[in-house]
């Protein structure tokens, strides 16, 4: 379909408040239950993490912009869609103001759990 030509990217990477790294849990989940949260695995075994989770890259969306779009940064943001599970205020918070003022169309999620 040719999307990475009209500025379309997927990264294998979370997005934030703030950039380290983090567990993500990858898989072998009962249908119905794959949203196991932030810290689902923190709660497994060791055996457990190194079956069901692996190691992401998190970056602040300052430093995701930074590093891996390549539009002049005078150029709109069209749409920034952002679904964290109830996380979506510290992704917001991860953004300086000039990010925010390129913005056309923001669309998030408030949502009961995270840190609304």
């Amino acid at each position: 379909l040719s999307y990475s030509k009209k500025g379309l990217g997927v990264t294998n990477a979370a997005v934030s408040k703030e950039s380290g790294e983090m567990l993500f849990h990858t898989g072998g989940l009962k249908a119905g239950i794959e949203n196991k949260g932030l810290d689902s695995c923190g709660r497994l075994n060791e055996e457990q993490r190194e079956k069901y989770c692996t190691l992401v890259p998190v970056y602040s969306l300052y430093d995701y912009f930074k590093t891996h779009v390549k539009a002049d940064k005078k150029d709109p943001i069209n749409i920034l869609s952002i679904d964290v599970e109830g996380f979506d205020g510290d992704v917001l918070l991860g953004a300086t103001p000039e990010i925010l003022k390129r913005v056309e169309y923001l669309e998030f999620e408030y949502n009961w759990m995270g840190s609304w």
